[in-house]
């Protein structure tokens, strides 16, 4: 499924962008508007470095904390917040000629995204694979357009761009959608029950977050994208905890 959506790609320990052959020069241009952003993202703030945040590895042995629940969310909101830079460049860089933007151009952004959950004839793997894997897949292109045109939107490309990777770890995890952050929105940790009084007798083997993505797909396998567009962003965090009894 990935070989199938790979046209090209940055390569942050050789600092190379990689284009494939069989793509001709036409398509290879906007794909390559995309991973020229990266270039000059890594180069201004060190891509891998600002990929593995401030809070290091969690080791979830010990018993979730607040904390466990941040890091679970932080690698997938930087993801987004870098792949949607680039697919605003590879947007207006394609719809130039026309003289449209992504800003003045809704439908065109709409009609994008939508696509990208639909496949091609050329991706039969992609789709035929669960609504999940797909989503997965999509998600840092489609979330991260949407959070970055927002903010383009709102304040330009000072405050959607070059400001946006200079913000903090714990603000790209927590206030994860455009309207947190531009309604200043600061979401509290999540609370944690007390685990040795209500699961005494069981230890813990696994901890993650339940954020806004998490919504949205279950929504959508059981009662399809329309109803889960309408309740994902209102949302504010969870978590999903296993634990299995001792012995």
């Amino acid at each position: 499924m990935l070989r199938e959506q790979v046209a090209g790609y940055y390569d942050v320990k050789t600092k190379t962008v990689n284009l494939l052959n069989w793509v001709d020069a036409e398509q290879q241009k906007p794909v390559l508007a995309h991973e020229l952003t990266h270039a000059l993202q890594d180069q201004s703030f060190g891509i891998e470095k600002w990929m593995k945040g401030s809070s290091g590895k969690t080791d979830k042995k010990d018993d979730p904390s607040p904390a466990d629940i941040i890091n679970d969310e932080e690698s997938s909101a930087r993801q987004a917040v870098i792949e949607g830079q680039a697919m605003v460049v590879l947007l207006d860089y394609s719809l130039a000629p026309t003289g449209k933007t992504l800003l003045n151009s809704p439908q065109i952004v709409q009609a994008l995204k939508d696509g990208m959950l639909v496949g091609t004839a050329d991706t039969p793997t992609f789709r035929d694979a669960p609504i999940f894997l797909k989503e997965e897949l999509t998600f840092p292109y489609r979330y991260g357009l949407d959070f970055t045109a927002a903010l383009l939107q709102a304040g330009g490309k000072e405050f959607g761009l070059r400001r946006r990777l200079q913000r903090s770890a714990e603000d790209n995890a927590r206030n994860y959608g455009a309207a947190n952050v531009l309604g200043h929105e600061k979401l509290e940790p999540v609370k944690m029950i007390d685990m040795e009084k209500d699961f005494k007798g069981y230890d813990a083997f696994d901890i993650g977050a339940m954020g806004e993505f998490d919504v949205d797909v279950l929504v959508e396998q059981y009662a399809g994208a329309k109803e889960a567009a309408a309740i994902y962003p209102a949302w504010r965090g969870g978590i999903l905890l296993r634990r299995q009894a001792q012995g």
